[in-house]
């Protein structure tokens, strides 16, 4: 995984040293926001999962009507490389994001329920193509392309109904699926972007198993679905002479409004 992320950084910066005669259609820019994960599928009702409660080790039921919303973030480094018709163009990058996703269960006995929200630290290789009318001259341009995910940490949070108090643990790594894959639709305007990813797979290795406290092996994240639905909403900031002109344009509207 370690050589997967060296090898995606190197070809990052060969692209950006090999165009980096730069020229005004040839520059980084800084992306940075929020990830919201929405409609994430709930685990199927065969999942053998229990919890240690006030009347003893329980077995969970999947919720599978919950709508769970779980906000995260990300930042991070594009380069761009826009032909010069201003019509097409390429970004390629490297980002940091914490992606959050939840299930909610059901308690086998009564009506008592738990909430484990999940949040996983990655980072992220965006390929993308970018169509507009001007995409340099006015910034304002649609995005389609795809990541390749390296997934670097996990953890959960847990709340129930029998508890006040949340309990936040960073899970084994073996818990994780090492890498993902993501297609990826946005649209850009000016400094303003929101795109959807669609991940392919889950988060959660399918093989982990634990033991049972009747000694059996179970499989605690078989019955997890794949496919997770990610917005974003985020800055997107051009570092050339197009965020400058635009900054210089803003002041001279301030001037002109509040003189």
């Amino acid at each position: 995984m370690k050589k997967t992320a060296i090898i995606l950084l190197i070809v990052v910066l060969s692209a950006t040293n090999t165009y980096s005669q730069y020229g005004e259609y040839r520059y980084f820019s800084f992306k940075g926001g929020m990830t919201h994960c929405l409609f994430n599928p709930q685990p199927n009702a065969n999942i053998n999962k229990f919890v240690n409660t006030p009347i003893g080790e329980m077995q969970l039921i999947p919720d599978t009507s919950y709508f769970g919303y779980v906000p995260g973030y990300f930042a991070g480094l594009i380069f761009n490389y826009d032909l010069q018709n201003d019509r097409t163009g390429l970004m390629i990058g490297a980002s940091y994001e914490n992606i959050g996703f939840e299930n909610k269960y059901h308690l086998s006995i009564g009506d008592r329920w738990m909430i484990d929200s999940y949040h996983v630290n990655r980072v992220s290789f965006p390929v993308l193509f970018k169509i507009g009318r001007k995409i340099y001259k006015e910034q304002k341009f649609i995005f389609i392309g795809g990541s390749y995910d390296i997934n670097l940490s996990l953890y959960k949070t847990e709340s129930s109904s029998w508890s006040t108090n949340k309990k936040k643990i960073k899970l084994d790594k073996s818990m994780l699926v090492k890498n993902n894959y993501s297609v990826i639709l946005g649209i850009n305007y000016m400094f303003f972007s929101a795109q959807v990813d669609y991940m392919f797979g889950s988060y959660l290795s399918k093989d982990y198993e634990v033991t049972l406290p009747n000694q059996q092996m179970s499989k605690p994240f078989s019955g997890y679905p794949n496919g997770y639905f990610i917005f974003k909403t985020n800055l997107n900031i051009p570092i050339n002479s197009w965020t400058t002109r635009k900054i210089y344009e803003v002041e001279v509207w301030f001037r002109k409004v509040f003189k």
